[in-house]
C-alpha cells in the first residue's frame, strides 16, 4: 500500500467519525424553576397569529399550548398575536466536542444554548409585548444517534411553556 493510498484511508476513516459524531445530538430543556403540575382544567385563551409567515416562531408556540389557536380573526374575544423572529441570546461553545472526539462520543457533551422569543399580544385595543429566554441545550454524545425526535420547535415549545407559566 502506497503513502498515498494510506493517508487517503487515515482520512475516510477520520471523515467518517466526524459524520457519524454529527448526528449524535438531541436536544435539551433546561427547567428555570421546579415543575409544578399545571391544572389540565384550565381553560386556554383563543388567538390568532397575526404573522403566520413567521412559521418556526408559530410552531413553537402551538407546542407550548399557552394559547388555543384559532383561525377566527374576526372574533373580538380572540387575542391577537404578533410573532418576533426567535433570536439566539446566548450560545454556548468550546473545546467540549474535542472531548467527544477524542473518545469516540462516549463522554456527552452539554451546550446550554439561550433564544429570546417574542410577541406582542394586542386585545381590545391594547397591546402588550412579551419576551421569554428559552433555555434549550444540545447534547452531543453517541448514543443519541439512536433518539429520533430531534425536534428543536418541540423542545423550544416546552422552554417557553415553562417561562410562561414561571413568569
Amino acid at each position: 500500500m502506497s503513502d498515498v493510498q494510506s493517508i487517503l484511508l487515515k482520512l475516510s476513516g477520520l471523515l467518517a467519525t466526524i459524520i457519524l459524531l454529527s448526528s449524535c445530538f438531541n436536544y435539551k430543556v433546561f427547567a428555570v424553576k421546579d415543575r409544578i403540575a399545571s391544572d389540565p382544567a384550565a381553560v386556554l385563551k383563543k388567538a390568532f397569529i397575526v404573522n403566520r409567515d413567521q412559521s418556526r416562531e408559530a410552531e413553537i408556540l402551538l407546542h407550548a399550548n399557552m394559547y388555543q389557536i384559532t383561525q377566527d380573526s374576526l372574533d373580538q374575544q380572540t387575542i391577537r398575536l404578533c410573532l418576533s423572529p426567535l433570536t439566539v441570546k446566548h450560545r454556548d461553545d468550546g473545546p467540549g466536542i474535542i472531548i467527544s472526539v477524542l473518545t469516540l462520543g462516549q463522554v456527552p457533551v452539554l451546550y446550554r444554548d439561550v433564544y429570546s422569543f417574542s410577541f406582542t399580544e394586542t386585545k381590545s385595543g391594547s397591546s402588550e409585548s412579551k419576551t421569554f429566554d428559552l433555555h434549550v441545550g444540545k447534547q452531543y454524545w453517541f448514543w443519541n444517534v439512536f433518539v429520533f425526535k430531534k425536534q428543536f420547535n418541540r423542545k423550544a415549545g416546552l422552554a417557553l411553556s415553562n417561562a410562561y407559566r414561571y413568569h
